[in-house]
């Protein structure tokens, strides 16, 4: 998997359609920014708290200069998303689902220029374990 920009973003899109397309045990589908929940533990074993809440905030502020509505986001102390659910709700769902995709495009390439590609690829292949037996191989969630 090489993570230039065309890239990181077609994984980001299949890491969500996949997220989405999980219905956890309670038969209600996973919160919005859930994703970034379940990359927080693994994140904070490799960097720590202090330092994932920054990669967030960074990776936010990058996000919010494409996307507006995620401006009214923060990160709290845990290294969570906070004030998504208090965005305008005039925001469309095409553009909510774009805020989903550019935040983890941002996050996926710092997270790369911070630990390098083969510790990233290692951390996606922990957490989305059913992703990649599904693709056999990450390279496969390349653009063509």
């Amino acid at each position: 998997m090489n993570l230039e920009s065309p890239d990181v973003r077609h994984l980001a899109e299949r890491i969500l359609a996949f997220e989405k397309a999980i219905i956890p045990p309670s038969g209600q589908p996973s919160p919005a920014f859930f994703i970034f929940e379940k990359l927080s533990p693994h994140f904070i074993t490799i960097m720590g708290t202090y330092s994932y809440q920054k990669l967030l905030e960074r990776a936010l502020a990058l996000a919010s200069k494409e996307v507006s509505w995620l401006s009214k986001a923060h990160v709290n102390n845990d290294g969570l998303l906070d004030g998504i659910n208090e965005f305008d709700p005039n925001v469309t769902l095409v553009d909510f689902s774009e805020g989903k995709v550019v935040l983890l495009t941002h996050l996926l390439r710092l997270l790369n220029d911070i630990i390098g590609e083969s510790m990233t690829r290692r951390l996606l292949r922990d957490v989305w374990t059913e992703l990649a037996e599904k693709t056999t191989n990450l390279n496969q969630c390349k653009t063509a």
